[in-house]
């Protein structure tokens, strides 16, 4: 799909620009939702952490390994809670024993 194309192309490093010019024309759906998404969230004033970083590497072309360098150093939010926190909390705490 063009989605899968344009998140394989990122993943190489290539920017917004050159990801266009690739599709030749093509419209690949999830970038113009990644915005959308992102605007929204801007707008209700709610925390969507993927969705800003993604919009960053999209819109902005912050690199990729950056991006989710930064999401997975973040603090915990409110996205962990109940049952997952405890998992969370194992896997963070595996991680730093490695």
């Amino acid at each position: 799909s063009r989605n899968r194309t344009v998140g394989e192309l990122l993943a190489k490093g290539l920017a917004r620009e050159q990801i266009l010019e690739r599709l030749g024309g093509q419209i690949a759906e999830g970038m113009s939702t990644a915005e959308a998404a992102y605007r929204s969230g801007q707008q209700k004033s709610v925390s969507m952490p993927i969705t800003e970083q993604t919009h960053l590497v999209l819109a902005e072309g912050k690199p990729i390994r950056e991006a989710m360098r930064e999401l997975m150093q973040r603090e915990r939010g409110e996205e962990i809670a109940g049952p997952l926190a405890e998992i969370s909390q194992l896997i963070a705490s595996a991680a730093r024993r490695t």
